[in-house]
């Protein structure tokens, strides 16, 4: 396959391996899991990949439904005992529809918790000022194992973001988080964190490219969201963790992850060391 984008200028002694996050409004729209499937599809021969996906807004609809509290706190979802039931029907549930996807372009896939055999361990989650978010987690460590066996078979990840961690209780973790300390472990060629806007926006408009310092230095401007804010931090510690590539990329555009990879065109900002 001709990989004359992205990662063309890397010489491999292996498949490339792209890692990507989605979530929220596009595994919600057909258009844009339909598009993100069928580049998945495209490019397997060349790359392998490993889906992680969010699912903020079902887990907010089913909250919703069953009169239980939304509470967030700097980005991050507040997990009592009857949230993480819903974290984990809700995640599970957008994991599966993600995977079918794939399955309906051709591409073998399976929809996997983020601690099956041990993959993502992590310790509880504190926030500065002593909130208390409840089950919410940190990652702590990541082992790679079963991805790898999964490559191995032709199998596509796809992996939704509820880890363990000591005395085995399950923990909700943020996706992009996820995303990021796989894309660590496992030295991936490119993280790609993909969002329904134009990438970084600062002041209103997108910008190419941010290194780590100049995010911190725009984030102590109050530029970020709460809700970017996790993302951009992620893809920060991915920047720095030696993962080649790492873009917050607009998944909305049909081709998106296409152009981003093959075509080295991509729709977003790239985060640097």
């Amino acid at each position: 396959m001709d990989m004359s984008g992205l990662i063309q200028p890397i010489q491999h002694e292996r498949t490339p391996v792209i890692i990507i996050k989605t979530g929220g409004s596009l595994i919600e729209s057909e258009a844009s899991i339909g598009s993100l499937s069928e580049d998945i599809s495209m490019m397997s021969d060349g790359c392998r990949f490993v889906v992680v996906n969010g699912g903020g807004k079902e887990i907010d609809r089913l909250c919703g439904q069953l009169s239980v509290p939304v509470e967030k706190e700097a980005g991050l979802r507040v997990t009592g005992p009857e949230v993480l039931e819903i974290v984990q029907m809700a995640l599970a549930k957008s994991s599966s529809a993600v995977a079918a996807h794939l399955q309906s372009h051709g591409v073998r896939a399976a929809p996997v918790p983020a601690f099956a055999a041990g993959m993502v361990f992590v310790e509880k989650r504190e926030l500065a000022g002593g909130r208390d978010l409840g089950y919410v987690g940190k990652i702590a460590s990541v082992d790679c194992t079963l991805i790898e066996a999964m490559h191995s078979a032709g199998i596509v990840p796809v992996v939704y973001p509820v880890a363990m961690g000591p005395g085995y209780q399950l923990y909700n973790v943020n996706a992009d988080e996820i995303a990021s300390g796989i894309a660590s472990a496992i030295s991936a060629d490119a993280l790609l964190l993909m969002t329904d806007v134009e990438g970084v926006l600062v002041s209103g408009s997108p910008v190419k490219s941010l290194t780590s310092t100049e995010l911190e230095a725009l984030k102590g401007e109050g530029h970020f969201t709460s809700g970017m804010i996790p993302k951009l931090e992620a893809a920060s510690r991915a920047a720095a963790g030696g993962v080649g590539h790492v873009y917050i990329l607009d998944g909305r555009g049909s081709g998106a992850l296409k152009r981003c990879i093959k075509e080295g065109r991509p729709d977003g900002t790239e985060i640097q060391k």
